[in-house]
């Protein structure tokens, strides 16, 4: 983790994804628990994912002008997959093209997709960080 993002965790509140019922062993659909998380996240505060593959079967979508960081344990540490339906959606959505949503950061975070749409798609967002984070398909063996 960045010093930026050490000092970042220790001025706000951090929520993880474990706390509500996210599972991180690949098999178990944890879209549900991911979004309520993000959901329950207080703005400027920080959304944790600890090692393990997050299954997602449905597009994420994190909007709100919630100047969030998501953070984990590296990107072959903390994967989050979506796995669902072959579709032209994106699997991981920042923004809803009406709000511009500022200063959103991702640290060490993998994404893996199998979606012919974006696997990671970014609306209106001034100033966003990805640091140390990669980008695969979900068939890809080296990711």
């Amino acid at each position: 983790m960045s010093k930026a993002l050490k000092n970042k965790v220790k001025l706000n509140d951090t929520v993880s994804v474990k706390d509500f019922g996210a599972v991180g062993d690949g098999v178990t659909d944890d879209t549900a628990a991911i979004q309520a998380a993000y959901a329950a996240m207080p703005s400027r505060s920080s959304l944790y994912f600890p090692s393990g593959t997050y299954r997602t079967t449905a597009q994420l979508t994190f909007a709100g002008a919630k100047r969030p960081a998501l953070f984990g344990d590296g990107p072959e540490q903390s994967i989050i997959k979506y796995d669902g339906e072959v579709t032209s959606a994106d699997s991981f959505v920042i923004g809803d093209n009406t709000n511009a949503e500022f200063d959103f950061y991702i640290e060490g975070l993998g994404f893996k997709s199998k979606t012919t749409g974006a696997c990671v798609k970014v609306n209106k967002a001034v100033r966003p960080v990805f640091d140390c984070v990669s980008f695969g398909s979900v068939n890809d063996s080296a990711r």
